[in-house]
């Protein structure tokens, strides 16, 4: 999925993920929070924010893991892909849903991955849904 697609079908996901427009300071702190747990490769951290239930994306191939599972995939993706700086790119939210996109430069990489982050609020704390790792393109 290249960016210009995503950006078409961003108000769709915005759409059916509820009513209301969340402001920018109220999801901003727990994004900020996740995009330093993954420029820190800091895997359990992460899992600590997430939905009992994590949807993993890596390069295409998709699969629903629970926390303590999605912990030992994500800690040997960062062994893989050591982690060297996270810059958020854009994202858009409601409410109760975040869908964004981040630029992960890595250690030996010569060029940044994608990644798309998905969020919900639960109650009034917001976890992580979904991360989807792939290849610039």
């Amino acid at each position: 999925m290249s960016r210009t697609p995503f950006l078409l079908i961003l108000p769709i996901l915005l759409l059916l993920s509820g009513p209301g427009v969340s402001t920018a300071q109220d999801v901003d702190a727990e994004v900020n929070a996740v995009v330093r747990r993954l420029e820190r490769g800091d895997a359990k951290a992460l899992m600590v924010s997430s939905a009992d239930r994590l949807e993993l994306a890596l390069f295409g191939a998709t699969r629903r893991y629970s926390r303590a599972q999605a912990t030992y995939v994500i800690e040997d993706f960062f062994r893989q892909y050591p982690p060297r700086r996270v810059i958020r790119v854009e994202g858009a939210g409601t409410d109760q849903a975040w869908f964004g996109s981040l630029s992960y430069e890595y250690a030996r990489g010569s060029r940044p991955l994608d990644l798309f982050v998905r969020m919900r609020r639960e109650g009034s704390d917001w976890v992580l849904n979904e991360l989807i790792v792939r290849e610039e393109g």
